[in-house]
């Protein structure tokens, strides 16, 4: 019998805020998506009330909601989300059943871990 895979199963939480964690081929991203405008510009002042305000978070418009992203240039120069990245893709990889989807997983793990910018 398979599994579905849980709501939320995919997030994790920086700077107080849950962001889903996004793989892609190449890639990880964080992204978060909001209905309300003014709701988005508080989680980005939020996030960069704690990492400095030349930290690179991205918003904009997609559907009727807005998306907000924080891109791989940004998660491996903190030591702290790039971990909590690396946890949660050690417990998707456990989860994940497609080859594919795995084999995304393990190059993505294995970028994290051999970047050395902290």
């Amino acid at each position: 019998m398979k599994l579905k895979r849980q709501i939320g199963s995919s997030q994790i939480e920086v700077a107080g805020i849950k962001f889903t964690v996004r793989i892609t081929r190449t890639a990880v991203e964080l992204q978060a998506f909001r209905k309300d405008e003014l709701e988005s510009n508080k989680i980005i002042e939020q996030i960069k009330n704690v990492y400095g305000n030349d930290f690179d978070i991205r918003k904009r418009q997609y559907n009727n909601k807005i998306k907000i992203t924080i891109p791989w240039t940004e998660i491996i120069k903190h030591k702290d989300i790039k971990t909590k990245i690396l946890i949660k893709l050690y417990e998707m990889l456990n989860q994940v059943e497609d080859q594919r989807r795995r084999k995304w997983i393990m190059k993505n793990i294995q970028k994290l871990t051999q970047n050395k910018i902290t």
